[in-house]
């Protein structure tokens, strides 16, 4: 056989032996499905013992390292990069700023002007200010930001008097004779359907002043007829005040409503106001005319207040809302919750005729990290809380962490050690002070109240005035 006719019989054999081998079962890239990762893994035969191998394959292309397509990743990226610079190219657009508000207080120059400024804007707040004072001159630019800060329209009109100008009105705020510089500057704030105006006794710093007006313009008066509207209007304010949703309803004659919410301003005291219909009143269980201060706590009687044949003044409704108006069973004081409680909580209320005892737990309950002392304040917070209505109208008790403001200053103050926390400290109004000894138990708790009430000669039983509401049966639906 000739070397050429070789050549051709062994490519004869090798096309046929070809045609005789299987396609590889290996999908080709077409075929894969891809995720939606760039980077995915396909499990496949080999094609030889049957085992199964893993391939990574790159999301559009071949297993390996195979270059990736134009029209993948790398078309989307150069396209992302073009916008960029198109981006750079194009002026930046500039930041619109916030118009400073331009307003100015309004000047009032006599008591006909404070009359006609009172019945065109229905908030008004009043600055009364003396030239030759100290304290007006440096109050006066703290005002004047107030007024950039809520002058609005539609919001609270700010005004200011010289205090020779507006005597009559600078007296219903404070003023003790003509040429009295004391308490200077005085603050009033007036609002439509209110005879006198809401005087304002804090600091003169725009902080100040600006935290009096939330507090009065959040205090509007809601009117509930039904205990499905008290329910859920006390659920709504237990959202702004812990959990307690502490609220004061009057049940009056319509004559009566300005006279409730007058004094709901000036009392001070952190609650909702609402009025009730007579119709709710009867519901409830409640005298008519009468006011109640409701809360969500199930176990805790409503205080109540009636007029009885006088009647109920205006002093009445501030002084009850003031010493009564506050969370049930355990007051929560310090830094935490704003102090909002501790001018109601620490005053001496024994000219009002409040001469309870004021029991505070220092704790360390909010302290990090938790530990076992940290239980233990839990522990005593919870038995606290369960003396508390023991000595309902002789004892008003309260709870301070020990870390929520200066641990030294409480201390010194009260004279107690952080070592000993979770501790007990009954004061006086004469600055009596009384300590728990030992550990915190609840007999020890009880003994120690008991002995303060017996040293400092209070009554053994709340005063007869101590009127209080069976709470009734509201919704149960989880109940507020």
């Amino acid at each position: 056989m000739t070397r050429r006719a070789a050549a051709t019989l062994a490519l004869t054999v090798a096309c046929a032996f070809l045609m005789l081998v299987p396609a590889s079962s290996t999908p080709s890239p077409a075929d894969l499905q891809v995720d939606e990762d760039d980077m995915m893994i396909s499990d496949h035969d080999d094609g030889t013992d049957g085992r199964k191998r893993k391939e990574r394959k790159s999301k559009g292309g071949k297993a390996g390292n195979a270059k990736q397509p134009k029209g993948g990743k790398a078309e989307k990226k150069d396209k992302k990069k073009q916008k960029d610079k198109d981006k750079k190219l194009k002026p930046a657009k500039a930041k619109k700023k916030k118009k400073k508000s331009n307003a100015t207080p309004l000047v009032v120059e006599s008591e006909a002007g404070l009359i006609e400024a009172r019945s065109q804007h229905r908030r008004l707040f009043l600055m009364i200010w003396s030239e030759i004072d100290p304290s007006s001159r440096m109050a006066q630019p703290q005002f004047r930001l107030l007024t950039k800060q809520w002058g609005s329209p539609g919001n609270v009109t700010l005004a200011m008097a010289e205090v020779s100008n507006v005597e009559t009105t600078a007296e219903k705020l404070g003023l003790k004779y003509t040429g009295s510089l004391d308490g200077m500057p005085l603050y009033g704030l007036f609002l439509n359907g209110l005879e006198d105006p809401i005087r304002y006794q804090g600091g003169w710093s725009a902080t100040s002043l600006r935290s009096f007006l939330h507090y009065q313009l959040a205090l509007q008066p809601a009117f509930l007829d039904t205990p499905k509207e008290l329910t859920k209007f006390m659920a709504k304010r237990a959202r702004m005040d812990n959990g307690y949703g502490v609220t004061a309803i009057s049940f009056c004659r319509a004559t009566e409503m300005a006279k409730f919410e007058g004094a709901a301003r000036k009392a001070g005291a952190y609650v909702a106001i609402a009025t009730g219909s007579s119709s709710l009143a009867i519901e409830l269980g409640a005298p008519f005319p009468s006011i109640v201060i409701a809360s969500k706590d199930l176990d805790v009687p409503w205080a109540l207040l009636t007029g009885g044949d006088k009647g109920l003044t205006e002093q009445h409704i501030i002084n009850f809302l003031f010493t009564r108006g506050l969370p049930p069973r355990v007051v929560p004081l310090g830094y935490t919750y704003q102090d909002r409680y501790a001018m109601q909580f620490f005053s001496d209320r024994s000219k009002i005729g409040d001469s309870r005892l004021q029991v505070v737990l220092f704790h360390r309950f909010k302290k990090l990290p938790k530990t076992e002392i940290n239980e233990e304040s839990a522990a005593a917070l919870r038995t606290f809380r369960e003396i508390a209505p023991e000595f309902a109208g002789r004892a008003l008790f309260g709870s301070h962490d020990f870390f929520d403001n200066d641990p030294t200053g409480v201390e010194e103050k009260y004279e107690i050690k952080q070592d000993e926390l979770p501790t007990v400290v009954v004061l006086g109004n004469n600055g009596e002070k009384w300590h728990l000894q030992g550990l915190f138990k609840r007999r020890a708790v009880e003994n120690l109240v008991e002995r303060a009430l017996v040293e400092s000669k209070r009554p053994r039983e709340p005063p007869e005035d101590w009127e209080t509401l069976p709470r009734p049966t509201l919704v149960t639906h989880d109940e507020l």
